[in-house]
């Protein structure tokens, strides 16, 4: 179960990926959250050991490539 903390990094890294463990901790002190880097280092560590966060990948800009993207969804319904 993952608590505000952990919530509040994934959605800053849900933003950016890149975001650095400094930069996230200075914006977690403005929300009352004083973590050091060091643990926010941490934190993300466990969360990709425990298939939270599997992957890092970027967004690539559609006029960068200069090809056209396809892209295919699948959603699956569990009753």
């Amino acid at each position: 179960m993952l608590d505000k903390v952990d919530s509040e990094i994934l959605r800053l890294l849900s933003t950016d990926a890149t975001c650095s463990a400094p930069y996230i901790s200075t914006i977690l002190k403005k929300k009352k959250i004083s973590l050091t880097p060091r643990a926010i280092r941490k934190r993300i560590t466990s969360l990709e050991k425990n298939k939270v966060i599997t992957k890092f990948v970027p967004i690539i800009e559609d006029n960068a490539s200069g090809k056209k993207i396809k892209i295919v969804i699948l959603i699956q319904f569990q009753h």
